[in-house]
């Protein structure tokens, strides 16, 4: 089967990529799609430099082109194994007073056992989250 192509004019090339990529049906699909694209029913002898060129220039392209974030990789944590050794520990809240008036909740989870604790009706200031934690008994 022979490919019909239509050799382009120079004052052509500029709407049939323009046509290829930029309307809303084409949707910017970028360099390699448009150039098939345009293949299908044109030639020229620059059509892959001219349509490389011409989606480097597309304003729409450049601003929704996210950049690749380098990631920070991935550091295993160390085997807990004695009980509090490493905890973690986090404030819920504001929930509704309780009659004491308190309004959050202090939650402790000990990665070696996984066991929470829960320190009801602590104060939202870290000095008093600790020192709810301490009254509380888990430590």
């Amino acid at each position: 089967m022979a490919v019909k192509q239509l050799v382009l004019p120079i004052v052509c090339r500029e709407t049939v990529m323009r046509v290829a990529h930029s309307i809303p049906l084409a949707g910017h699909l970028g360099k390699d799609k448009t150039t098939r694209r345009v293949l299908q029913r044109f030639y020229w002898p620059t059509v892959y430099r001219d349509i490389a060129q011409f989606c480097r220039r597309c304003k729409a392209c450049q601003k929704s082109t996210g950049k690749k974030v380098v990631r920070a990789p991935l550091v295993p944590l160390p085997v807990i194994t004695q009980p509090f050794e490493r905890i973690a520990m986090d404030i819920i809240g504001p929930l509704p007073r309780s009659k004491k008036g308190h309004r959050f909740v202090l939650v402790v989870c000990d990665y070696a056992t996984s066991c929470t604790h829960e320190a009801g009706g602590c104060s939202q200031c870290c000095r008093g989250a600790a020192t709810d934690f301490c009254k509380s008994g888990c430590a």
